[in-house]
């Protein structure tokens, strides 16, 4: 494992972090996914901007970068109600054409949606971008990423951040007890209190875990991992990894999504 640090507080320039992505393995030309997480890197000197200068030099105009950039905001805390009605979680939409308000999905990734040169997909949440060669092809979803065999870097984030790992539940004939889990359905009375063009919100149901993939590929030897700064960095090829997720699902669905089948019903 390659460790890149630039001192003991792990202060960061972007060659540091070009180095360290360079060491990975990630070359000009290269389609790449990214998730990442500013605050795991230490302090960078310039911040997520500075961040994306170095992703942008590492791949080049030949290659392509793609992120995802949904349009929600980080988590809220449940209040007493929320409890009493059922909600397990609930986040906040923020309109597309908002580039100021955070998201929940880090500030890497909202300095990307903000870049004058990055193409966006229009989707009500699950909004993709992308950047450099065939962006407007590439943002579309994870799937153009995965079929022309690209990779996928955690920077400073694990396999639970992993977008692209969804394609797999959509492959496999899962259960219906558990497709009634992953759609998350919410009573009707709660669109009163938390109208869906303003809210996100859960009640019963169930997400894949995406951390047993990432033991089992870990096992396996398909990621290549390197520290830059503070962050623990994985690489590995999108394609093989899907279809890795696709096995786990079809030996053991209730195993993947956490819950025993007498208790999906």
């Amino acid at each position: 494992m390659m460790d890149i640090k630039n001192n003991e507080t792990s202060r960061l320039t972007r060659q540091d972090i070009l180095l360290g992505l360079r060491e990975l393995g990630i070359g000009w030309g290269a389609v790449l996914g990214v998730h990442s997480s500013l605050s795991s890197l230490g302090y960078v000197e310039g911040g997520a901007e500075v961040v994306l200068e170095a992703l942008f030099e590492t791949v080049g105009e030949a290659g392509t970068l793609v992120m995802s950039t949904y349009l929600v905001g980080p988590p809220l805390e449940l209040t007493s109600d929320d409890l009493r009605w059922g909600i397990t979680w609930k986040i906040r939409r923020i309109a597309f054409d908002d580039l100021i308000t955070p998201s929940g999905m880090g500030a890497i990734s909202d300095a990307f949606r903000r870049h004058p040169q990055v193409v966006r997909w229009y989707h009500p949440v699950h909004s993709v971008s992308a950047w450099g060669k065939d962006a407007g092809y590439y943002c579309q979803s994870f799937k153009p990423l995965v079929g022309a065999g690209g990779k996928i870097l955690l920077l400073g984030v694990k396999m639970d951040r992993c977008s692209a790992l969804h394609i797999a539940e959509e492959m496999v004939p899962l259960p219906e007890d558990i497709r009634q889990l992953m759609r998350w359905e919410v009573p009707e009375e709660l669109h009163k209190i938390y109208p869906p063009d303003q809210w996100v919100i859960g009640c019963q149901g169930a997400w894949g875990d995406f951390l047993i993939v990432q033991a089992e590929a870990e096992k396996r030897g398909m990621i290549q991992t390197a520290q830059i700064g503070a962050a623990k960095a994985r690489l590995f090829d999108a394609k093989p990894m899907v279809e890795l997720y696709t096995e786990l699902l079809r030996q053991d669905p209730y195993r993947m999504f956490g819950i025993r089948p007498e208790l999906a019903k």
